[in-house]
């Protein structure tokens, strides 16, 4: 076996290259979903959705503004929920909560849409995503309140 020599400029080179693809891409989600938190916050809009969802993310021992995390995630992706999440105030508990549901159920659209081309009943991966990151949000903020 033989080893290549590797040039570090070519290293530093090909990583900050793929450091600002990176960026870009994270840039595109995150930007555009924490001024969209933040405007529905200084609208007024943001405590309305709040208060009305406060009851169902009680549950979770979540903020009511967590459901708009929810929502996000569930819809775009893994950045669009961190994006929501840098904009709303809540303890490390909730943080872990809300990490789990929305790593478990995230990109449902997409991902409903990957599964069903590849043979899987979408409709039920659908329903057992969204039931397993709600049974698992309760569970876990269950867990670190005893």
């Amino acid at each position: 076996m033989t080893m290549k020599s590797v040039d570090n400029g070519t290293i530093i080179k090909n990583g900050l290259k793929s450091s600002q693809e990176v960026i870009l891409e994270l840039g595109k989600v995150l930007v555009p979903v924490i001024f969209f938190v933040t405007f529905l916050e200084v609208s007024g809009i943001l405590p309305i959705i709040a208060g009305s969802a406060e009851p169902l993310m009680n549950i979770f021992g979540l903020p009511g503004e967590a459901a708009m995390v929810l929502v996000i995630g569930n819809l775009t992706n893994v950045y669009g929920a961190i994006g929501a999440m840098l904009s709303i105030d809540i303890t490390q508990q909730q943080l872990t909560v809300l990490s789990v549901m929305v790593t478990i159920s995230h990109s449902l659209p997409t991902e409903t849409a990957v599964v069903s081309k590849a043979g899987a009943q979408g409709r039920w991966v659908l329903i057992y995503r969204v039931i397993a990151s709600l049974v698992f949000g309760f569970l876990v903020n269950l867990f670190l309140t005893i």
